[in-house]
This record gives C-alpha cells, structure tokens and sequence, in this order.
C-alpha cells in the first residue's frame, strides 16, 4: 500500500512539473512573437527617413517653382499696386532716360553722380480718398547695381514733375528725376524705405538696353 502511495505522489509531481514547463515555454513564444524583429525595426526607420527626405524634396519643387529669376520684379510698362498709410495708388513707368545735364533755371543742374535718369511714370489713385501725387512720388528710390541709391530729387522746373491732388480713380503722368552713375541695370522701387506698417513694396528691373539718351 505504502508503494502504491509513493508511486501516485511522483506521478502528481512530474504531471505538475510537465505542467509548469509547457506554460513557461508557451509565454515565451508569445513574447517573442510580439516583440518585432531588428529588421523590422531597420525597415520602419528607414520608412520614416524616406518620407522626411521625400517631404523635403516637395518643399524644395514648391520653393523652386515659386521664386525664378527676376520672378519678384516688373518690368517697364507693368502696373505694381501700392498699400500705403498716404493711399492706396498705382504705379506704372513707362520709359527710362538718360540726361547730362538740366537747365540753369533748375536746383540740380550738373548730376553729383554720372547722369541725371528721367523716368516717366503714370501715377493712380485707387483708394476712397484723396491723396497728395506728391507724397507717392517721394516713395520713389532707384538703385544701382553695386547697392547704391538714391530718392527723387523734386522741384526742378524743366522736367513734368507729378505733383498736386489726385481724387479717387484720377490718374497723373509726369517724370521722376534721378542722379546716379551709369550702369547695366537699375531697380525701382516704391516703399522699399518704409515701415513694413505703412506701406508695401514693389520692384521694377530696368535694364541699359530700355534706357535712352540725349
């Protein structure tokens, strides 16, 4: 009896011990099951890195497709559109010239640099108020291409000066005086001197060929 005894209790404790070796062997093969592999891992990051470089990539096509080659400035005969605290007006040259020199009626006779430069511009009021020709003229500024520049000179008798009151939707044509060395190329521009606050800019190119002299 004692034998049969002994022998049932080593049977329960090798069923017990099978036991618990199946249950530890099967957690083991759920957590490796559901831990991902390094080239799974590999793969995802590699995943992530593609989609940021190719992100990149379409803002460098959108950057590139937005700003060309003189892509931000008009040319002679375009309109640039000015929001200002004096009014809002329109701008339009239309031609460039050189000039030695003015008569002895005016302020500026000889230029302090190589040539006097007449633009001829047309001027439009497009906001609700009146505004003054004048104050628009004064936003004026051309540069030349080693960076320097200079405002309108005004006042001078012998050229169409822009000047006076413009009411809503009136237009003025006149010439804007310039004193400056001779160059390739130039830029006009109009509110490149103001606060961001008061007032827009807008650019034109002009090139040496487009220019005439007297």
């Amino acid at each position: 009896m004692k034998k049969k005894l002994t022998v049932t209790f080593l049977s329960l404790i090798v069923m017990v011990f099978v036991v618990a070796c199946g249950n530890q062997s099967d957690e083991q093969d759920e957590t490796t099951a559901n831990e991902p592999t390094g080239q799974q891992e590999d793969n995802d990051e590699q995943g992530l890195s593609d989609d940021t470089e190719n992100d990149v990539e379409e803002e460098d096509d959108l950057d590139s497709t937005e700003t060309g080659s003189d892509g931000e400035y008009l040319r002679l005969g375009e309109t640039g559109v000015m929001e200002t605290i004096i009014g809002d007006y329109e701008v339009t040259p239309t031609s460039v010239r050189f000039v030695a020199e003015m008569t002895e009626d005016d302020p500026y006779i000889t230029p302090g640099g190589d040539t006097f430069i007449i633009i001829d511009a047309k001027i439009t009021n497009i906001g609700d108020e009146p505004m003054n020709a004048d104050d628009a003229v004064s936003q004026a500024r051309l540069r030349d291409m080693d960076g320097g520049g200079t405002g309108s000179h005004r006042g001078n008798v012998s050229i169409d000066n822009i000047e006076g009151e413009l009411a809503p939707g009136e237009s003025m044509e006149g010439e804007i005086l310039f004193d400056l060395i001779f160059d390739e190329e130039y830029e006009l521009s109009f509110g490149s001197t103001a606060l961001e606050s008061a007032s827009n800019v807008q650019e034109w190119k002009i090139y040496e060929d487009e220019i005439d002299s007297e």
